[in-house]
């Protein structure tokens, strides 16, 4: 008989304690026995049935009342029974379990044992947790940090009371959690325990992070992380402290520094011993990433990750985390342009997020759909229906929640809607509506954040505001959106780099924020006027603050002067600034002459996106191909007939005066697109095999007939164009990481412009030298990282034991280049994605960003030969006194005309078109 059966049979229920009673208590070797018998069915999973559970209860009952001098090994039986409680709930039996676990607690504290009672509150609340039963989940597990606080256990008391504060916070009641969080992190730092600050740190930088206060988040994350011994075992806390810190930055846009923490807590997440305390973790983890690897281009490899999640969410019988994982593979298809492929797994989303209650996965589910569905060309009546309902649902909910980025996302699709039905009037509402809530949002984080990089993928108000106003003939209102859009752009591109967060912090917008906040999260109808007034004032703070700390950045928040912008036109030396939005229906250039009527004028042109991008591509596909080496010299073509589509669908409506000089701000598809390319008349001659490109000398191109200049933002214009009289200077990296005509180069800059060489130039030479510089000309080859664009970077010479050092983008933004003249010539010098209001990613944008007046860069690589000879036409135009436009202009056409010693003509666009002045 084991000790089960022979405590039953002494201690048997219904018998009285005088009548079959043993001679004495029963003997401490058999409850030691019973002790044994009760671990091992934990050990094994051989676990008793629900009767033999009630015998056991009465068993300890009874022997708590015949036994006591049995005290010690009573309590320790308890406890063991605590454990079997937990092994039932972790078989799925959690109705015993929870039963036993709380009988367990009640027995504890009969017996004294506050350690076991306060474990017991512990777990009712962690599965009252699970349950979705929050409020029962708090008061359970504030009762156990009491205990364990008045028995002298901070770790303990620590993580039950960070585990309620984030109970508060998820309801909303910021501002108790941030009270008991920080109560929680006290007595962790109090402690000593590395596990209990990270569990405690976690929580209050959660809070914090939902309180506004990025910075202080990120760093209490970081300084937590940081602190982790080497060779410390990871635990759930570490885990969670680096998707925290993957949220703040992505919330940021530091989307690469984002994945970085993201794919740490996944590799984290799976470590065995993680996986036993925390089995669910890694899919936490695994939906994290996957999120953020789409957003940043890479959709199989989120996939994969999601699918595997999904796996685990099927197995696990898990609808909530099914419907999330189904939330976040829509939005990787549909980031991927795979938005057919997208809608199922928006209507699973949608639909799970309704049948569990849960809102905001329904209304994510919902305007993923909508999205999917609406911004396609001609969904049939059927799909446009349900896409209406579907948005509709996302309306509701967001009203519901007043989440502000719900808000505005549908307010851009209903937007979008009412502009392709033909009601600008009623579009440009919803779109105002949709432009204001993001500014407030940008302006808050101090960048665009991770909501704005997923906009490219979807409707962006600020470019359909601006072609409602347009339609309604408002070209002025049109202007300023454009204007928010080119610095809504820009702030990405300063959000995406590496290093410290810069977010506005004064004592009076941490108060603001926090109150925010608070507000948004209550709920409650009663606060709708008090939250509005908050964020005004909000607004009103940071606004202010950015005027007396970044005036250039705060006034591209404010509506363009055209007379400022005329006057910048004539400061310029240009006649005339074409503004090109593109959007699905149609392309919009917004045109402001230096010398004409102060309002600018408005054209809506027939030609959208992707006819746009077709042609484009077929102009430089066979550039860069031959740039790839997958095209030898001899076979590089042109399409002479995509060019002069292009000049027909882009220029010709706009009857532009003979010789009129341009600024261009471009626009999307348009942004790789060297206008100076574009076929304005002429013919091509017969193909004339004994002089390659020889036939191409009888077209006519724009960058003949008209000055190009490419402006980042149409906002330059206003701010004063710097002049620098310093000396020239030509900047060589040792032989081993320059370019191969570098040397030679350097000679033609000093023999036409008097520039002094710095051979074996290191970054330290440009920081020493850029600012009192008149002109830097840098011989070296440009690197750019399309998944990292603020860390495009110029290869110099090293200081160190490495060959080379980088000079990055991000750390030329911080240089003092007031009005230097910057030519950049090397190999892809120039290349990287122009973006409206940040112009060239990249290495131009560090430049242009420092306050140099203009930069001369290349769009594609150029055979070493041809780049020397443009430079030295381009250096000797300006050492006669041409302005940069005018003497880019005389060198393209100048070498356009020459011939190469091997043989072949210049004629190709390849050859001379690749350069452009940007400012």
């Amino acid at each position: 008989m084991n000790a089960l059966g022979l405590a039953l049979a002494l201690f048997a229920p219904g018998v009285a304690p005088g009548s079959q009673e043993p001679d004495g208590p029963l003997p401490s070797a058999e409850v030691r026995a019973l002790i044994a018998d009760v671990r091992e069915w934990t050990r094994t999973g051989d676990l008793p049935e629900a009767r033999e559970l009630d015998e056991l209860r009465t068993l300890v009952e009874a022997l708590a009342a015949e036994a006591p001098s049995a005290g010690s090994e009573l309590r320790e039986l308890v406890r063991a029974l605590g454990s079997l409680g937990h092994a039932l709930g972790a078989a799925g039996r959690r109705t015993e379990a929870g039963a036993l676990v709380a009988w367990t607690g009640e027995r504890a504290a009969v017996l004294g044992d506050t350690a076991t009672q306060a474990w017991a509150l512990d777990w009712l609340g962690q599965e009252a947790w699970i349950a979705g039963e929050l409020e029962r989940a708090a008061i359970t597990l504030a009762q156990a940090a009491t205990l364990d606080e008045r028995r002298g256990a901070p770790v303990e008391a620590a993580r039950s009371l960070a585990d309620v504060a984030r109970i508060r916070s998820i309801q909303g009641r910021l501002d108790e959690g941030l009270e008991l969080a920080t109560r929680a992190w006290e007595l962790a730092r109090a402690s000593g325990a590395p596990a209990a600050r990270r569990a405690a740190g976690e929580i209050l930088a959660g809070i914090w992070f939902d309180l506004g206060r990025h910075r202080q988040a990120l760093g209490l994350c970081l300084e937590l992380l940081e602190s982790t011994e080497p060779g410390e075992p990871p635990d759930e806390a570490r885990v969670r402290l680096e998707i925290l810190a993957s949220v703040v930055l992505a919330d940021v846009g530091r989307l690469e520094a984002a994945s970085a923490h993201a794919r740490t807590a996944h590799a984290l997440a799976l470590d065995p011993g993680i996986r036993r305390t925390a089995p669910l973790l890694h899919l936490e983890a695994k939906l994290s990433l996957g999120l953020l690897l789409g957003d940043l281009g890479r959709p199989e490899e989120a996939l994969e990750l999601l699918d595997a999640a999904t796996e685990e969410f099927e197995r696990l019988g898990d609808a909530r985390g099914l419907g999330w994982a189904a939330k976040n593979r829509g939005f990787v298809l549909f980031a991927a342009g795979r938005r057919a492929e997208s809608r199922p797994a928006f209507e699973e989303a949608w639909r799970r997020g309704e049948e569990l209650g849960v809102p905001m996965l329904e209304a994510l589910g919902a305007l993923g759909l909508a999205e999917a569905v609406l911004l396609e060309v001609g969904p049939d009546e059927n799909e446009r229906a349900r896409a209406a309902g579907a948005l509709a649902s996302a309306e509701r909910v967001a009203g519901t929640l007043r989440d502000r980025a719900l808000e505005w996302r549908c307010a851009a699709l209903r937007g979008r809607c009412l502009l392709e039905a033909g009601e600008p009037e009623a579009a440009l509402t919803e779109l105002a509506r949709a432009v204001r809530a993001i500014e407030r949002w940008r302006l808050r984080l101090g960048a665009s954040g991770l909501v704005e990089q997923a906009l490219r993928q979807r409707s962006d108000p600020y470019r359909d505001a601006a072609l409602a106003a347009a339609r309604l003939g408002r070209a002025g209102t049109a202007l300023d959106y454009a204007a928010l859009l080119e610095a809504r752009l820009q702030d990405e591109l300063r959000a995406r780099r590496d290093g410290p967060l810069e977010l506005a912090s004064t004592p009076r917008i941490d108060e603001l924020r926090e109150r925010v906040a608070r507000l948004a999260a209550r709920g409650d109808a009663i606060t709708v006027d008090e939250l509005r007034q908050a964020e005004d004032e909000l607004d009103a703070a940071l606004t202010a603050h950015e005027l007396a700390t970044d005036a250039g950045r705060a006034a591209s928040r404010t509506p363009l002067d055209p007379g400022r912008l005329q006057a910048g036109l004539r400061e310029h030396g240009l006649d005339l600034a074409l503004v090109y939005l593109t959007a699905p229906q149609g392309t919009l250039v917004l045109a402001l002459e230096a010398d004409g009527p102060p309002a600018p004028r408005g054209l809506l042109l027939p030609s959208g996106r992707l006819e746009l991008q077709s042609l484009v591509r077929a102009v430089r596909e066979p550039i860069e191909r031959l740039e790839a080496g997958a095209l030898d010299l001899a076979h590089l073509a042109f399409d002479v007939e995509a060019a002069r589509a292009l000049q027909a669908a882009l220029v010709a409506p706009l009857a532009l005066p003979e010789g009129a000089r341009l600024a261009l701000v471009l626009d999307d598809v348009l942004a790789p697109l060297p206008f100076q390319l574009l076929v304005t008349g002429g013919t091509a001659a017969p193909l004339d095999f004994a002089r390659p490109f020889a036939h191409l000398g009888g077209l006519e191109f724009l960058g003949e007939r008209h000055e190009l200049v490419v402006l980042g933002s149409l906002a330059r214009l206003g701010e004063p164009l710097p002049e620098c009289a310093g000396e020239a200077l030509v900047l060589v990296p040792p032989p081993a990481v320059a370019p191969p005509g570098a040397a030679a180069e350097a000679r033609i800059v000093e023999r036409t412009r008097g520039a002094r060489i710095i051979e074996e130039a290191c970054p330290a030479d440009l920081v020493a030298t850029a600012s009192t510089a008149g002109l830097l000309h840098l011989a070296a080859h440009g690197r750019f990282d399309p998944g990292r664009p603020a860390h495009g970077h110029l290869v110099l010479g090293s200081t160190g034991t490495d060959a080379e050092a980088r000079l990055e983008s991000w750390e030329l933004a911080a240089l003092d280049l007031h009005g230097l003249e910057v030519v950049l010539s090397a190999c892809h010098s120039g290349r990287g994605a122009w973006r409206a209001g940040a112009g060239l990613t990249g290495l131009l944008h560090g430049f242009l960003s420092a306050g140099a007046r203009e930069v001369v860069a290349s769009h594609w690589a150029v055979d070493d030969r041809v780049a020397a000879r443009f430079m030295e036409l381009y250096h000797g135009a300006r050492a006669r006194g041409e302005p940069a436009p005018t003497a880019m202009r005389n060198a393209r056409t100048g070498l356009r005309a020459e011939r190469d010693p091997r043989g072949f003509a210049l004629a190709h666009p390849a050859f001379w078109a690749g350069w452009s002045l940007f400012r």
